[in-house]
């Protein structure tokens, strides 16, 4: 059955839905009405809208069923109307019961006929109200067929490529044009793709383009905080029937299976990795990260950031792989990790297990509670202020550490109202959960990097929350033949790490 999807916005006003027979009221708002025009002219006769479509009960079964399938419902329908120009749905499609606020002028010199080109359509996109919604996110990227109604023009944009209307007819471009190149880097005049379309292929780039829709997505807005992972949900479904190696999620974790050289080996660090996703933050003015408090803290879906950075959030899947294991202090074998359900049962997550066995394991038992932790535990110090204008590493007891992460780990701390010890400094609770050789992100002389999980106090003394994901250099006077001949033992006990079981809540 062919049929239409709606996106647009709800807007704060109040609108009647159908009734308990599932009749429509028998006045619809003016969007609407101009929505169910616009899909009679185009020959159609089903039109989609979750306003009337996904019944509003919060007790419904139905309501999460469809919400859950929102992938199928858009990407199977023959095209998704957008209403980018209305606020609310009391406001109609311009250029159908609104006049256009642009008239686009025109003139015929013998064979030759000249159109003004009204506006830049992507910058009507990028800065309607529409594109600030987080539930349009995945309505537009989930869509096969886009026809876009701004307040100068139509747009339309299939996966092929793109379409702008008006007088004097259409222009269009392939994705495939040589000269995609040209316009996206110099704006030129030719129709631009405005939409992120659904990936052809994920081989080797899986855990960086699912990164990237994250981080676009959280840069919108939500009405209601509990929406935060049912606005995404179409998105999981999409990878999960469309990406061969991703499994599942657990309140939007990824869990991926090894694949490549870039992805964990094993299922242990498979759900490391997903929930060591790290806010890029790369502005002293950026807003400090907070918890909505309804998911659990290792999942990025219960935290909100104002962040700068074009990709907010991040996973670096690659301190994980296969890697090089001699430069590395191998603190691999000593992690176990297994899951605590809310009914009280433990689903243990050894390494030689198959992820895609406990992807399916967790669907059955229901939601993740705690994630049980047997892992190295440490303590790591940052002073209580830093000139970030000076040197651009600071040395903190046996780490080195990027000058605007010391700055930023004491105004976390100074927010959470922690502690200062006679030294002026903060004491974080940290665990140890990866190594490798030195990156970007610590001194050239730094020749061994740790990645930590700081930790934040809960009301029980063995349960913690997730702060923040770091990577900090090891200040140790050995040199490389020294560092082969020493045990995890030794090194941890240099450092001053101690074997803990713990829970993450």
């Amino acid at each position: 059955m062919k049929y239409i999807t709606l996106s647009y916005v709800w807007g704060a006003e109040a609108s009647e839905g159908p009734d308990q027979f599932g009749r429509l009221p028998s006045t619809l708002p003016n969007l609407i009405t101009d929505v169910i025009k616009v899909v009679i002219a185009l020959g159609y006769r089903y039109l989609w809208i979750d306003r009337y479509c996904v019944p509003q009960d919060d007790s419904s079964d139905i309501k999460s069923l469809l919400i859950k399938n929102m992938d199928k419902i858009y990407s199977q329908s023959t095209l998704t109307i957008i209403a980018t120009a209305s606020k609310c749905p009391s406001e109609g499609l311009p250029g159908v019961s609104k006049p256009r606020i642009a008239v686009q002028k025109f003139l015929q010199m013998n064979s030759v006929h000249l159109v003004q080109w009204v506006s830049n359509i992507r910058h009507e996109i990028d800065n309607s109200v529409w594109n600030t919604r987080g539930w349009t996110y995945q309505e537009a990227l989930l869509s096969r067929r886009r026809l876009v109604f701004t307040e100068t023009q139509c747009y339309f944009q299939c996966d092929a490529g793109g379409i702008r209307g008006g007088k004097g007819g259409c222009r269009m471009e392939s994705i495939d044009d040589g000269r995609i190149t040209e316009r996206c880097s110099f704006e030129s005049d030719r129709i631009p793709i405005v939409f992120r379309t659904r990936p052809d292929h994920y081989i080797d780039r899986e855990v960086s383009v699912f990164g990237s829709m994250v981080s676009e997505y959280t840069k919108r807005q939500l009405s209601e905080d509990s929406d935060v992972l049912p606005a995404f949900s179409g998105v999981l479904g999409m990878f999960i029937s469309e990406c061969s190696i991703f499994h599942g999620h657990m309140y939007g974790v990824p869990i991926f299976g090894p694949s490549n050289n870039f992805l964990p080996v094993d299922a242990t660090s498979t759900l490391i990795m997903g929930i060591t996703w790290k806010l890029v933050l790369n502005d002293d003015t950026a807003t400090l990260p907070l918890r909505r408090r309804s998911l659990p803290s290792w999942t990025w879906c219960d935290w909100t950031c104002a962040s700068p950075s074009l990709f907010p959030i991040e996973w670096e899947e690659e301190i994980l792989g296969l890697g090089d294991e001699r430069q590395a202090i191998d603190i691999v074998h000593d992690r176990k990790l297994s899951l605590e359900f809310e009914n009280g049962t433990i689903l243990p997550w050894p390494r030689e297990a198959d992820v895609a066995d406990l992807a399916q394991k967790i669907i059955l038992m229901g939601n993740v509670r705690f994630i049980h932790v047997l892992g190295w535990f440490t303590y790591l110090s940052v002073p209580i202020s830093s000139n970030i204008k000076w040197e651009r590493w600071q040395v903190c007891g046996p780490y080195i550490m990027y000058k605007p992460i010391v700055h930023w780990l004491s105004r976390l701390a100074r927010d959470r109202g922690m502690n200062v010890t006679d030294n002026e400094e903060y004491v974080f609770k940290a665990w140890v959960y990866a190594s490798g050789k030195g990156n970007f992100s610590c001194p050239e002389d730094s020749k061994k990097v740790v990645y930590m999980m700081l930790l934040g106090e809960t009301s029980d003394s063995n349960t913690f929350e997730r702060i923040d994901v770091r990577a900090f250099g090891v200040q140790l006077e050995w040199e490389e033949e020294e560092w082969r001949e020493k045990s995890t033992e030794d090194i941890a006990k240099r450092l001053g790490w101690e074997m803990k079981a713990f829970r993450l809540a």
